[in-house]
């Protein structure tokens, strides 16, 4: 028997406009965890009212989460983590860090 309702994280289920920006990573849909469709597809529902800078930059960082290993992706989560646990001075001090290779016209 057929379920009643659709599994919107099935990438079938999923609009044209939500596919187009998942698009990097639909390769990769049926492999991903349920807690990580949740957020992409919370990214994308958001994706249309962002900003032109913003957009480019959502699809610049799902490209790049998309060419990842699984190893680099755990990386990236750990990071993550730790840096939401640092007070408001710590983490402007990682940003300045971070990006003082961008803003010397180097990529870090």
């Amino acid at each position: 028997m057929a379920p009643a309702f659709a599994d919107p994280a099935e990438w079938q289920n999923l609009n044209p406009a939500q596919r187009e920006v998942l698009a990097p990573v639909a390769g990769q849909w049926d492999q991903l965890p349920e807690d990580s469709k949740a957020t992409l597809m919370r990214v994308a529902k958001r994706y249309e009212n962002l900003s032109p800078e913003q957009q480019d930059r959502v699809r610049d960082r799902i490209g790049q989460w998309a060419s990842m290993s699984h190893e680099e992706r755990e990386r990236a989560r750990e990071n993550y983590r730790k840096y939401k646990a640092m007070s408001p001075a710590q983490r402007q001090q990682v940003m300045q860090h971070t990006n003082a290779p961008r803003a010397a016209g180097t990529k870090r």
